[in-house]
């Protein structure tokens, strides 16, 4: 059987020197020792190219890409609260279809943030068939003692409106989860690194507010 494939979409990878770019660099660096066969489709196409990653915009986009960055450029200006790189959605898909049809690759993995990895990954999903899997930075994963379960809390997006929640699944086991209602809500900007804890009679929920 053929080793498994996998396309990670990541809008920041090195040598950019921030904080989301160290995780996916270390899927790609490390996934590989266990058999998995990975690449990286990823922002910034002014950087040097590297074995094993693509840059996106390419330098020859299918027309369709270009229609479709400009429209989301318009749309993330003006109606949009955040910059959530949406342009680069197209460019990213165009490049990754590509692999898909060649055979390259059999799972994408998007991870989070900007909401813009995500959107690429269910577009390829929808599109080609591919398997996704969405990845999101931080979690926090506790036994809740009062509740008799494991937690998981996580910096989210609510479906419809997009506004930013601290996400919460639960699980008994730790493999399965059950996705729950949003544990908090009313973010102006997107809280990451969540942290909840009793201290007496009080739970207390900690949150790194994030552009």
């Amino acid at each position: 059987m053929a080793d498994p494939s996998l396309l990670i979409l990541a809008h920041a990878f090195p040598p950019e020197n921030i904080t989301g770019a160290l995780r996916p660099a270390r899927f790609f660096k490390y996934l590989p020792r266990y058999g998995v066969r990975t690449r990286v489709i990823a922002a910034r196409p002014d950087l040097a190219a590297s074995e094993g990653v693509t840059r996106v915009p390419l330098p020859d986009p299918p027309s369709w890409a270009l229609r479709r960055a400009e429209l989301l450029r318009l749309t993330q200006r003006y109606l949009l609260p955040y910059n959530d790189e949406l342009p680069w959605v197209p460019h990213a898909v165009a490049a990754a279809g590509r692999m898909i049809e060649r055979g390259e690759v059999d799972t994408v993995l998007s991870t989070f943030p900007p909401v813009a990895t995500h959107a690429a990954g269910l577009w390829l999903k929808r599109r080609h068939g591919v398997r996704w899997v969405a990845d999101f930075r931080d979690p926090f994963v506790f036994w809740n003692d009062e509740a008799k379960e494991y937690w998981m809390l996580l910096c989210a997006r609510r479906a419809g409106d997009d506004a930013p929640v601290t996400g919460l699944a639960t699980s008994g086991d730790l493999v399965h989860w059950r996705q729950r209602p949003p544990l908090a809500d009313g973010y102006r900007l997107a809280p990451e690194c969540p942290d909840l804890f009793p201290l007496g009679d009080r739970w207390y929920l900690i949150v790194s507010p994030s552009e």
